[in-house]
């Protein structure tokens, strides 16, 4: 047969979705059948990587192992993932290389002398022991505050901020790591996205830092793994199709399992949060050793009514309120009125992540009465939510003109519901819509298709930085036959060229009563600062 093709060698700092721990992963392709895949890891390739660790007197490794096929170019074709637990980096990924060799020596009938391989590999092994580059991997032992983990689709960095928000008015010293930086004390260290690895260190590594909250991203957790061995209070938020096609990610099962991480490194003394609303999440309880808090909106459902039933609890919005409940007991925290997150509890998405926020804090052992005093100081305002969900009332014309980092269809679904609350008598809901190139075809049609079914009007915004291997007039008519689909007609869809334009466009044609939403997050700043200029921001 032909010869294995390595597709990637990547060094993992921590866990992820193939060990709980570092790990190489070896990723081949070849044409041919699922068992013979099955034979080259078996036989060939986890044999030569032991081999090769013993030549070297190196620890012998775990692996894990995974196996796929597909047809490429009307050609059978297997692939073979390989995990194995790793040391010393550069060693470890040249055996790594050496094995695919080893392997493809066995197909072709050829000998291959792993023990010269493995001298060559003892300069490598020297070099990475003077630079000690060893896994990045916080280990339980070397941890000494409490780590909370938060990921999910939607709804990740709000909470994230909100939690950091309660534990640092309940006078909590808070390293946070979110999407815009990473903040020790409430003062930014670090800007940019750190929902990685990177971000996760420098919040540990921080002798100053009384408590951990980490947002953690799909993908720092493909590309570089989860930076610590356990969290006290793991929580996840929704599930929803996002990044799709994206490091072998094809479908929402296999986003819920990279997600799941955060809940299956949850410590059996701590707590799993997840959402029970949403049934991917809410599956993950049956892959966490630690006990669960569910929160969701639906107090009465059958999933919550059974998790109480069995001695659990759930934090839930109920009769206008967040509610701690049991089996035997029902305790109100904070009306949903009193939570400026809400916006009066307009805002369903904004419910479920101070509800989430709220479980997570319940599981550190924080206070209900202080979990209500954060939640009524927390608004989505610039300042303590940037770039999520700000509502501002406009002089003229007067209308509501609503932005919100909303970059996929749950998140826009969410936004024109939102603002559908908005639109004032002989008003109409606009939308102007735009997202990254690196979505697939039918997430970028469904982006289009929301926003014609439920706004009157609709502008495409363009991107200068996000397009990530399309061309702008591709992307443009994906959205734009969407929004056609929506309507349920064909019809031309105005193009601005980027978020400050699409504001003058919109506020143009916009007339009394309108509302105004718009998917920002390519110039948010100079949006916010715009429309301050323009009118003033309320609620939240």
């Amino acid at each position: 047969m032909e010869e294995l093709t390595v597709a990637e060698i990547r060094s993992l700092d921590g866990a992820n979705i193939f060990l709980l721990g570092p790990a190489i992963k070896l990723q081949v392709q070849a044409p041919g059948s699922a068992a013979q895949a099955e034979t080259i890891a078996d036989d060939l390739l986890v044999p030569a990587i032991r081999s090769l660790h013993r030549l070297l007197d190196l620890p012998e490794p775990t692996f894990a192992t995974r196996l796929r096929t597909f047809v490429r170019d009307e050609t059978p074709t297997f692939e073979i993932i390989v995990a194995f637990t790793w040391e010393w980096r550069s060693c470890a990924e040249g055996i790594a290389a050496a094995a695919v060799a080893a392997a493809n020596a066995g197909l072709a009938d050829r000998r291959f002398d792993l023990a010269a391989a493995a001298e060559d590999l003892d300069h490598a092994l020297a070099t990475d022991r003077a630079e000690d580059d060893r896994p990045r991997f916080v280990r339980d032992a070397a941890r000494r505050i409490p780590l909370v983990g938060i990921t999910g689709t939607n709804g990740k960095t709000t909470t994230t901020r909100c939690l950091a928000h309660i534990l640092a008015n309940a006078g909590e010293w808070v390293g946070m790591a979110n999407t815009t930086g990473v903040w020790i004390g409430g003062e930014r260290v670090l800007d940019g996205d750190y929902t990685g690895p990177q971000g996760a260190r420098r919040v540990l590594e921080d002798a100053s830092v009384e408590v951990a909250v980490l947002e953690t991203a799909r993908g720092g957790i493909l590309l570089r793994g989860i930076a610590y061995e356990s969290n006290d209070v793991g929580v996840v938020t929704n599930i929803s199709a996002d990044h799709l096609g994206l490091q072998g990610i094809d479908t929402l099962a296999q986003l819920a399992d990279v997600k799941a991480l955060i809940v299956r490194l949850t410590r059996p003394t701590g707590t799993a949060v997840l959402n029970a609303d949403d049934p991917l999440v809410l599956g993950m309880a049956a892959v966490t050793a630690a006990p669960v808090i569910l929160f969701g909106r639906a107090p009465d459902s059958p999933a919550i009514r059974a998790h109480l039933a069995a001695g659990g609890s759930a934090v839930l919005a109920d009769a206008g309120a967040i509610v701690l409940e049991s089996a035997d007991e029902y305790t109100p925290i904070i009306a949903l009125a009193d939570v400026p997150l809400t916006f009066g509890g307009r805002a369903a998405h904004m419910i479920e992540n101070a509800l989430a926020a709220t479980a997570a804090a319940i599981g550190l052992g924080v206070p209900l009465g202080t979990i209500a005093a954060g939640l009524i100081s927390f608004r989505s305002s610039p300042e303590q939510n940037f770039g999520r969900l700000h509502v501002f009332a406009i002089r003229a014309p007067e209308c509501t003109f609503i932005v919100d980092y909303a970059h996929n269809e749950a998140g826009l679904d969410h936004l024109l519901r939102f603002g559908a609350s908005y639109v004032g008598p002989g008003g109409r809901l606009l939308a102007i819509i735009g997202t990254a190139g690196d979505r697939p075809d039918n997430v970028l049609r469904g982006i289009g298709r929301l926003a014609g079914e439920q706004a009157a009007q609709v502008w495409i915004r363009e991107t200068e930085h996000f397009l990530r291997g399309r061309t702008q007039p591709e992307l443009n008519a994906l959205v734009a036959a969407g929004v056609a689909e929506g309507r349920g007609s064909a019809s031309d869809v105005p193009i601005v060229p980027d978020e400050l334009a699409a504001i003058e466009v919109a506020l143009a044609a916009a007339r009394p009563g309108d509302a105004i939403v718009m998917m920002c997050f390519e110039q948010q700043a100079e949006v916010l600062a715009v429309l301050a200029q323009r009118g003033a921001l309320v609620g939240g």
